[in-house]
């Protein structure tokens, strides 16, 4: 008598670490040409020399508050991307590029959802921090999708 051959479902399963770090990148690009760039510009320092930046912010002390105020808006606009369009469409571009999707664990996708699970994408290190589950295959979520209860999935076969 024959085995019976197992058949194949496509389901929701966890995006792997390499898709939702490629997408990361894609959109981390995307927001320093679309908000890095022309709020950088309205700073225009032409200086790379620490001392030369300190002797501009010593005779000029206003250019700090300048630059204060530009670094808050450039990283609401940075977080405004990723979680305006994931509660949108439930993904960035970069993760449309990978396709991988967000989704909530409870009921409906809210924006206050996406924006807790984003708030760390305001720096680097807090991000890899947040991240640190994923690296040690502890989870397949980062801290900040525990706390907003979502989770970031692709489609996948199993049996």
């Amino acid at each position: 008598m024959p085995a019976k051959v197992a058949s194949l479902k496509q389901k929701e399963v966890p995006a792997s670490i390499w898709k939702r770090g490629l997408a990361y990148l894609i959109d981390a690009f995307i927001v320093s040409i679309a908000v890095g760039m022309p709020l950088n510009k309205l700073i225009n320092i032409q200086s790379d020399n620490v001392k030369d930046l300190m002797q501009l912010f010593n005779s000029n002390p206003s250019i700090m508050y300048k630059i204060f105020f530009i670094s808050l808006i450039s990283a609401f606009l940075s977080i405004l991307y990723w979680a305006y369009l994931e509660y949108k469409y439930t993904q960035s571009i970069g993760k449309y590029f990978m396709k991988i999707n967000v989704r909530s664990l409870a009921k409906n996708l809210t924006f206050s959802q996406c924006f807790m699970r984003n708030i760390t994408k305001l720096s680097t290190l807090i991000l890899l921090i947040d991240a640190l589950p994923l690296f040690l295959g502890k989870s397949t979520q980062r801290y900040f999708e525990k706390f907003s209860n979502t989770k970031v999935v692709e489609k996948g076969w199993v049996i």
